[in-house]
């Protein structure tokens, strides 16, 4: 028999922005503002981005290729 192990580890990416901390804050904490950095544009709150920004909130973006598949 093979065995095979898998390792996780972690890694921090760390960025400055040449902007005020509250509105960093306010870039990731509001799902409009969000879906555009991550989810491309807030179009994409419609095809199913949501954000629930609080403590054992979640976190769903879906989306792919235009006539494709979906990816969730």
């Amino acid at each position: 028999m093979t065995r095979s192990n898998t390792v996780h580890d972690t890694f921090v990416v760390e960025r400055g922005y040449d902007v005020p901390p509250d509105q960093v804050f306010k870039a990731w904490s509001e799902p409009a503002l969000k879906a555009r950095w991550f989810a491309g544009s807030s179009d994409a709150l419609g095809a199913g981005y949501e954000l629930d920004f609080r403590i054992g909130g979640h976190e769903l973006n879906r989306g792919g290729p235009l006539g494709g598949p979906v990816y969730t």
